[in-house]
């Protein structure tokens, strides 16, 4: 992972999380 201190970060997790319930639920 890249080390970057912008609002970018706080998206990827967002991204992140729902990609795992995707892949829960799918």
């Amino acid at each position: 992972m890249m080390e970057i201190s912008e609002p970018s970060t706080a998206n990827a997790q967002r991204l992140w999380h729902y990609l795992g319930d995707v892949e829960r639920w799918g």
